[in-house]
């Protein structure tokens, strides 16, 4: 069975089960319960329900002294979106690997919980995730009267109103016309399209700022971060969202991030200044992209982003705008308030954060390679069978210990005309990836010729 025929892949989900063990006794089939475990367990499967019911044929079918019965499954999804949740799983991805059209079920160590009234208290829900698919960029336009600045879908995101919220509607004396209008900015990244940035931005009639200061905004004006208030009726809006079907459209760049903000220029400039650069725990400074949309994009449901995220979207900030990479899809991230509970709070770059920002680097490549193979590749996949082909490449060469992101990347795209289990099937891939005197790059370079003869 190839990918066409079906869109199975690696799932993961936490689960419980109840340990029976058969002892032998007068009355037939007496059994000893025993405590619930718990663990988690990946499936080879196409969606939910197929998770349990894979998993209970499994485990009917298991002939073991001591048998399992499935009690629940939680946060059951496909293993790609599981490991963007929770990336410092690694067991987790170690089932994931496992699992194939040929073995099914893979379950993990399963360990008795601990008692309720020793868990940790649930940390506060405090961020909403919005995802708006099927984006589509603006063409020609073509007998419009008028045209489109924007995609019809994202208007009333970005340029819509808001009305006044209960604190807003305090400070301003309980007069709501007396409360700014909901504004909308964006920050665009100049290293993306050195030169042409800046001729659009100067053209646009707009204010715009570099969020570089003294020298760093001379000598680094044509890839810095810049700051612009958009206007809905403006051609730089039109460019910003024109795709290639359109005249010089912007949108294939990826320029940045859109801000929504009921705040001034400057106050939305100075609160957004103080996170292009961050220094960890040992005083070492390091730039930071976010206004990289993809970076945020990916950054929001991993809990090593979240304290820089709740700062990021801290006061005077409404929502923030984020594009994935390669895909017609944004996230609005927005916080959620809850008087009485404090935000997390973001003092440095720790070994957490840095993690998931190595994360979401490998996960915007990932990303960005099934994106390219579901548009150009021979084999007809769509961006969900691209995605799941990508991943099981990308994580079975890692776990022959390739980790240079170029050669997995170089690797992971000559594969690609292989399913999975052609893959891992094929003995001359195998030998190549066991050779220890090779280094990434000359392993990456030999499985593309394999494929290509």
């Amino acid at each position: 069975m190839n990918a066409l025929e079906s869109e199975a892949a690696p799932w993961l989900g936490h689960c419980q089960f109840l340990r029976s063990a058969t002892i032998p006794s007068d009355d037939a089939g007496d059994e000893t319960a025993k405590p619930c475990q718990q663990g988690y367990v990946a499936v080879w499967t196409t969606d939910r329900k197929g998770f349990d019911d894979t998993l209970r044929t499994y485990l009917s079918e298991t002939d073991t002294d001591e048998r399992l019965k499935l009690v629940w499954s939680e946060n059951v999804m496909p293993a790609t979106e599981w490991m963007a949740r929770n990336p410092r799983a690694k067991e987790a991805l170690d089932l994931a690997r496992r699992v194939h059209e040929g073995r099914l079920v893979e379950i993990g160590p399963l360990a008795v919980p601990a008692p309720r009234e020793d868990a940790e208290p649930e940390p506060v829900d405090w961020l909403k995730i919005v995802d708006i698919e099927n984006v589509e960029p603006l063409d020609m336009q073509i007998g419009a009267t008028p045209p489109m600045n924007v995609p019809h879908i994202l208007a009333a995101p970005l340029f819509g109103p808001h009305e006044p919220t209960a604190v807003e509607a305090g400070e301003a004396d309980g007069n709501t016309d007396n409360v700014p209008p909901m504004r909308t900015y964006a920050i665009l990244d100049a290293a993306k399209m050195p030169y042409l940035l800046t001729s659009h931005l100067e053209e646009s009639g707009l204010r715009y700022q570099s969020l570089f200061q003294g020298a760093a905004q001379k000598e680094l004006a044509e890839q810095a971060p810049y700051l612009v208030e958009l206007k809905q009726d403006n051609r730089l809006t039109r460019t910003l969202f024109t795709g290639p079907d359109g005249a010089c459209g912007l949108w294939e760049k990826e320029p940045g991030i859109y801000i929504r903000s009921r705040a001034s220029f400057d106050d939305v400039r100075n609160h957004f200044r103080k996170f292009t650069r961050i220094c960890d725990e040992k005083g070492k400074w390091y730039y930071f992209r976010f206004w990289e949309g993809a970076n945020l994009y990916q950054l929001a449901p991993r809990n090593g982003g979240q304290s820089v995220l709740s700062s990021l979207l801290h006061a005077p900030i409404e929502a923030i705008l984020a594009k994935q990479r390669g895909r017609p899809a944004f996230r609005i991230l927005s916080a959620i308030p809850h008087p009485g509970s404090k935000l997390p709070e973001f003092r440095h770059m720790d070994e957490q954060l840095l993690d998931a920002l190595d994360d979401v680097i490998e996960e915007n490549i990932r990303t960005g390679l099934a994106a390219d193979l579901a548009s150009n590749g021979p084999n007809g996949l769509d961006f969900t069978q691209a995605s799941s082909r990508v991943d099981h490449l990308w994580s079975w060469l890692k776990g022959y210990g390739m980790r240079d992101s170029d050669a997995l990347k170089q690797a992971t795209l000559g594969l690609a005309a292989l399913s999975p289990e052609e893959a891992e099937a094929d003995h001359r891939i195998a030998g190549i990836m066991q050779q220890r005197s090779l280094g990434d790059k000359a392993k990456a370079r030999l499985l593309g010729r394999i494929t290509a003869s």
